[in-house]
């Protein structure tokens, strides 16, 4: 009986802490790929930046960036790749969760 219990009780904790996508505009300013993403359902504590890239020969690379902010709805959140610059943009997307983790900034 306590085995059923623990693996409920885990899939609870897990599924609090599932990433929602945010997906962005992706575009290329100074030579790097930057994704821009307008908030538009509640606040929501973004953790990371994902960029989908393609580099020669069709490869495909992600390459994410840490960001680790608040950002109320309405406002707008903008990260750049460190990829280097011969790789072709695909797509991007914030990852984030709905609540503020604890001790993350007030959105301004």
């Amino acid at each position: 009986m306590k085995l059923p219990i623990a693996l409920i009780v885990s899939a609870f904790a897990f599924s609090a802490h599932a990433l929602e996508s945010n997906y962005g505009t992706l575009s290329r300013q100074g030579g790097q790929q930057v994704c821009t993403y307008t908030n538009d359902g509640g606040t929501k504590y973004m953790k990371r930046a994902s960029f989908e890239l393609e580099g020669a020969h069709g490869s495909t690379y992600t390459f994410e960036t840490i960001v680790n902010k608040v950002v109320a709805n309405g406002e707008t959140i903008t990260a750049t790749s460190s990829a280097p610059a011969f790789y072709k943009g695909w797509y991007c997307k914030f990852l984030s969760t709905n609540v503020a983790a604890p001790g993350a900034p007030a959105p301004n």
